[in-house]
């Protein structure tokens, strides 16, 4: 009987703790994310390694071009 008792408890608290689970779920998916000064840091430093990933494609390219031979002779 106390076995009963003891697992009505259980489950009466787990019903509790689960309802209060999905009240908090339902509360955080009404948030506005907005602009934040860390969201500008990161665009910024998205965009600087943007371009610097570019400046390396671009320097490969240009080093494709280059002739040994005419740099040390001429």
């Amino acid at each position: 009987m106390a076995e009963l008792m003891f697992g009505m408890g259980m489950t009466k608290k787990k019903k509790a703790d689960n309802a209060y689970v999905k009240e908090t779920k339902d509360a955080l998916k009404n948030v506005n994310i907005t602009e934040s000064v860390e969201a500008q840091v990161r665009k910024e430093q998205h965009k600087m390694e943007k371009d610097w990933k570019e400046a390396g494609k671009k320097q490969i390219e240009e080093n494709k071009n280059f002739d040994m031979a005419r740099a040390l002779f001429n």
